[in-house]
């Protein structure tokens, strides 16, 4: 491959990195995210009835959702959230 052409796919990788992230932050405004951090522990943890995984970020629709911490003799922690369309909620499951 010649130089040139590494360089014009390295220009369209970075204008289709800027494109992605420009629609996911325009996606960003319709969703609420869910910093949640679950009691020691805990081995599941459920938004409105789904299991997710706590590494990673936790997008969901604006409104009311429960959040519930299981471990493994049943229930640990459960809280009930309002989240807004753009709004980011941190929430100790405890």
């Amino acid at each position: 491959m010649h130089r040139a052409d590494t360089r014009t796919q390295q220009c369209q990788g970075a204008r289709l990195h800027e494109a992605r992230h420009a629609d996911f932050a325009a996606v960003r405004q319709h969703v609420g995210e869910l910093a949640l951090s679950p009691p020691p522990g805990a081995e599941r943890v459920l938004v409105a009835g789904n299991d997710v995984d706590v590494r990673h970020k936790v997008y969901v629709a604006p409104g009311e959702h429960e959040s519930t911490a299981m471990g493994p003799h049943g229930l640990f922690a459960r809280a009930r959230v309002k989240i807004e369309a753009g709004e980011t909620l941190k929430l100790p499951l405890a």
